[in-house]
Formats: C-alpha cells, sequence, structure tokens
C-alpha cells in the first residue's frame, strides 16, 4: 500500500511540476493589436514617422515620408504588410515584408519592449526576420501573401542588400 501511495504522490507532484512550468514560459498576447505611431531613428541620426496597425498577428506599418523623400522613398508611402512573431507582455516582434512591394523596399524587423503602459521601444533591423532572433519564435515567420503582387521578392532578385542595424524605434498607442 505504501508502494501505491508514493507513486500516486509522484505521480501528482510531476504534475504540479509539469503545469508551473508550462505557466513559467511567456504565452503569446494580442494586447498590442490596434493602431500605433511610430517615430524611427535612424543610425545616421535621420528620424522617420509610420504608422503601424496590428490586428491578430498581422498588420501593416506605412511610411510617412517627408516632402523631400517623397520622391526617393522606395516603398511609395504605401501599406506595407507585416506579420507578428511574438506578441508577449514583455515583447513584440514583427517583420515588416517592403520586399512584397517592390525589390528596393527593404524588409524590416523590429523587435520592442514595453517601457510604458502605451509605450513600446527597441531597434529595426534591415534584411532581417524577426525569426531568426533568438528571442523570438517562428511560428508567424513568413511573408504574407500578396494578391496581384508581380514584384520580385528574393533576395537574387533584388540585388544587394543593406544588412543590419537600421537604427531605434519607439511605438506609441494611438
Amino acid at each position: 500500500m505504501s508502494r501505491t501511495l508514493v507513486a500516486a504522490l509522484s505521480l501528482s507532484l510531476l504534475a504540479v511540476l509539469g503545469c508551473s512550468s508550462a505557466q513559467a514560459q511567456p504565452q503569446d498576447d494580442q494586447s498590442y493589436d490596434g493602431t500605433w505611431s511610430v517615430r524611427l531613428l535612424a543610425t545616421d541620426g535621420a528620424a522617420r514617422n509610420a504608422t503601424l496597425v496590428v490586428r491578430d498577428y498581422a498588420g501593416t506599418w506605412q511610411v510617412q515620408p517627408g516632402a523631400r523623400r517623397a520622391a526617393k522613398d522606395p516603398c511609395g508611402g504605401r501599406k506595407i504588410p507585416l506579420t507578428v512573431q511574438s506578441s508577449t507582455r514583455t515583447l513584440l516582434a514583427f517583420t515588416v515584408w517592403g520586399e512584397t512591394i517592390a525589390p528596393s523596399c527593404p524588409t524590416l524587423t523590429v523587435t520592442v519592449t514595453p517601457v510604458g503602459e502605451k509605450t513600446l521601444e527597441g531597434t529595426v533591423d534591415l534584411e532581417s526576420h524577426a525569426s531568426e532572433s533568438p528571442e523570438v519564435h517562428a511560428s508567424h515567420a513568413g511573408p504574407p501573401a500578396v494578391s496581384g503582387s508581380s514584384s520580385a521578392t528574393s533576395a537574387g532578385a533584388t540585388g544587394a542588400k543593406r544588412i543590419g542595424s537600421a537604427g531605434s524605434v519607439r511605438l506609441t498607442r494611438r
């Protein structure tokens, strides 16, 4: 009888430990859904503004080019699709798929953390995907399907790509 009791206690203890370790892992959370104002400070000191809309692990990113930059903007001020790779209480990471708009429109990876109730801050990287980061899982890692798009999207078709940090970013919920 004591062996049965010990076995039952052991199984109970394992079940409790299994539940607590599962709860310790960050769970996806869609608390970042909504519209955000974006302020990007590039590594060269140039500041850019954009609008971010997130809903159900997808959304759009639209750069608001200044008058002098409008003619040079490879993305043409268009809404660029994005996918969210991680959305937890402590991290939001997503990829803006510029390559689906035009070969010269860069793909960006944005990784931010909360610094206030309505503010997130972090980094932007060029031509990398959030799923390549060790902090981010790849459950939503691929580019969205873009209907009617005939632009080339492979790295080989777009020529030389800039890779690395594009600077820092601050998101403010509207």
